[in-house]
């Protein structure tokens, strides 16, 4: 399984319109959430990875097409990606056309974390972090250096911003694997471990505040947002350097 680039040919690319209907209203600004989409019902920690998981395959895939990114095969990345988004035994995972029919609010959720990403990327340390994620030998990665890595990013707390640059990261450490991978085999088992990391330490923060809704939906101050993007960059460049 292979995947080559390709530039995309203007904002109309069919790509980006299949994006903009996915998610209305991509990269507009962050925007406080409607209250009809807050009631006082806390997720279950299985709800709120089962939507985490949808989160993570919806940046990837948004990732990989604004970077122009397709599988030279007939297959679809953005399903493997979600399918491979599990741990070491079989689960039954809903399809993301199931999650989304029976939770809309879902999309909110996307939209927000894929506008606060864009307003990430508008920075010099969104370059810096996929070079840095891009620069891992796929190879050398195991459970314990990734662990690590990711441990990097909540170094000084969970926060908001501090996720959304979690997904960027993870989106950009997923397209390495799918395009460095030795051999001929995608080393699926890195999706594996990004998922425990996902559920151990996202997911149950998130589900302990309320769900992805009530940490994502609300404006977020672009000068705060980008100075903790610094600071993080920063310190995972740093590990980066001092440790492969």
């Amino acid at each position: 399984m292979a995947i080559v680039d390709q530039k995309l040919s203007g904002d109309d690319s069919e790509d980006e319109m299949r994006l903009a209907r996915q998610f209305p209203l991509l990269g507009g600004m962050s925007i406080p959430l409607n209250p009809f989409y807050l009631n006082n019902d806390v997720p279950s920690q299985e709800e709120t990875e089962q939507e985490g998981r949808w989160l993570l395959t919806a940046m990837t895939t948004q990732q990989l097409q604004r970077n122009g990114i397709v599988f030279d095969e007939e297959e679809d990345p953005a399903q493997m990606i979600y399918e491979h988004l599990s741990g070491p035994e079989p689960e039954e995972i809903p399809s993301q056309d199931q999650l989304v029919a029976n939770n809309p609010v879902f999309r909110q959720a996307g939209r927000e974390l894929l506008a606060m990403a864009d307003e990430f990327a508008r920075s010099r340390e969104r370059e810096l972090l996929r070079r840095r994620a891009q620069s891992l030998d796929v190879s050398l990665i195991n459970r314990e250096n990734i662990f690590s890595i990711l441990e990097e990013l909540f170094h000084g707390g969970v926060t908001r911003e501090r996720l959304v640059i979690l997904f960027v990261f993870c989106s950009d450490l997923i397209i390495s694997v799918l395009r460095n991978s030795p051999g001929s085999g995608i080393r699926w088992e890195i999706l594996g471990w990004l998922w425990e990391f996902f559920c151990n330490r996202v997911c149950a923060w998130v589900q302990r505040h309320g769900g992805w809704e009530r940490v994502l939906c609300f404006y977020l101050p672009k000068a705060v947002f980008v100075t903790t993007g610094v600071a993080i960059t920063a310190g995972i460049a740093f590990y980066i350097w001092k440790n492969w």
